[in-house]
C-alpha cells in the first residue's frame, strides 16, 4: 500500500510523538522522528507552494 504524502507526515508524527512520550524529547528517537518529520514537511510544503 503507498500512502499519500500526508498520510506519511500523520503517521510520523504519531510515531514522534509516542517516542517523545516513552523516551523523552531529547531522545536519539525522538530527533531523528522530528528530522524526517522536518523533511516531509518541507516536501509539503513545496509542493503547496507548485
Amino acid at each position: 500500500m503507498e500512502w499519500t504524502l500526508e498520510e506519511e507526515i500523520e503517521l510520523l508524527r504519531e510515531e514522534m510523538m509516542k517516542a517523545a512520550t516513552e523516551k523523552g524529547l531529547t531522545a536519539a528517537e525522538t530527533i531523528e522522528f522530528s528530522r524526517r518529520l522536518d523533511n516531509l514537511m518541507d516536501q509539503y510544503a513545496g509542493l503547496k507552494k507548485g
